[in-house]
Formats: C-alpha cells, sequence, structure tokens
C-alpha cells in the first residue's frame, strides 16, 4: 500500500506531499547511508540510478520480468547485491507484470554494497 494511500485509508492528519529525489552530481540519491561507503564502493554506487534510467530507456508495452531481470544483471555485473528490483504501479505500489503504452509505472530498486543498502526509484 502506497503511502498516499495509507494516509487517506487512515484519515491521517498528514499532508503526503511528493517532490524529485535529491541527487549527488553523479546521480546517486542522497542519503546519509553514503556516508558508509568506502570509496570504492562510492565509486560504484551511482550504477542503480545508471540501471533505473536504462530501465526507463526501455520500458516498451509488454511483460516486465524481462526488464527486471535484465535490470538485475546489470547491477549484479557491477558488483551490487541485488535485494530486489520491481516495477510497480506508482499510486499502490502494486507489481506490474505488464507495461501498457501509456500508462505510468516506477521502477524500485534495492542493493547492497558491503552492508550498505541502498534505495532508489525512478518514473518510467
Amino acid at each position: 500500500m502506497s503511502r498516499r494511500r495509507l494516509v487517506g485509508l487512515k484519515n491521517l492528519p498528514v499532508r503526503f506531499i511528493a517532490c524529485p529525489t535529491q541527487r549527488e552530481p553523479d546521480g546517486l540519491a542522497m542519503s546519509s547511508r553514503n556516508m558508509r561507503l568506502d570509496p570504492a564502493q562510492r565509486a560504484l554506487a551511482p550504477r542503480i540510478y545508471e540501471t533505473l534510467l536504462w530501465m526507463r530507456e526501455h520500458d516498451h508495452a509488454g511483460r516486465t520480468g524481462g526488464l527486471i531481470r535484465q535490470a538485475t544483471e546489470k547491477l549484479e555485473a557491477a558488483g551490487l547485491r541485488v535485494d530486489y528490483v520491481a516495477i510497480t504501479n506508482p499510486d499502490t505500489l502494486d507489481a506490474l507484470e505488464m507495461l501498457e503504452e501509456g500508462e505510468p509505472a516506477q521502477a524500485l530498486v534495492a542493493a547492497f554494497l558491503g552492508e550498505v543498502r541502498l534505495i532508489d526509484n525512478e518514473s518510467l
């Protein structure tokens, strides 16, 4: 369930405001976790965002399994230990098995460099 939907269902007294991810100059999503990366890991970390951008370029209508598999392989080949790669509905975060032309989708990645778990996402 998305945060926005949870807020609505629970009638919580908060307002959900989506905003763009703040990024380092090389594309890595800004996070306090980045300080825990050694120099070699920090040099590899932008591969997550590069892979998300690659997914956006290759998000043709059809089944999502191949795109997810290829993105996972790209991350693993770069030296990351992948927790998950997913393509979801951006409102519900339900996994999408098919990409439909013109329909919104969100690519999500969680991967480890050493003991540091990095997460990122990008609209497709």
